[in-house]
């Protein structure tokens, strides 16, 4: 009887005693690495976000009415800033992504990698209506000056 207590209870406690170590360790590497890339994404950010202001790419959204999009939108960002904040997102998702596989969960990886699949067409829409409205501004202006001068 004494035995079979010691093999069908106390058995498994003992290995999941001896397990925690292990896991712990795989926790806090894992929070490590998070914390690593949530440093770096704000690093990367603020560069991202000066480098882009310096070049000027403020002033040509606003030229092109992109801003202008933005506001009516209710963004009140900057351009510049909403680039560095996509570059953050970026870092932090793959910083979440060497987190779960550092855990042992490969099965969450391959499906993030699937939604990670579909972000190029994401930017592609988004560059065609980026386009869409240069050539809607352009046109608006277009119509605006034949209008004025007849």
């Amino acid at each position: 009887m004494n035995e079979m207590l010691d093999q069908a209870v106390l058995e498994p406690l003992r290995e999941f005693y001896l397990s925690i170590p292990g896991f712990l360790h795989r926790i806090f590497g894992a929070m490590l690495g998070l914390l690593i890339g949530y440093i770096l994404g704000l690093v990367l950010r603020q560069i991202v976000h000066y480098v882009l202001w310096a070049a000027g790419l403020n002033m040509a959204a606003e030229r092109a009415g992109i801003s202008a999009f933005l506001r009516r939108g209710r963004v009140d960002r900057q351009p510049s800033e909403l680039i560095g904040s996509l570059l953050f997102w970026v870092v932090m998702f793959s910083s979440f992504m060497i987190a779960l596989d550092y855990l042992g969960l490969t099965v969450a990886v391959p499906l993030l990698l699937n939604f990670f699949r579909y972000v190029p067409q994401g930017l592609v829409a988004l560059f065609i209506v980026v386009v869409g409205l240069l050539l809607g501004g352009f046109t608006a202006r277009l119509g605006e000056g034949g209008v004025a001068a007849a």
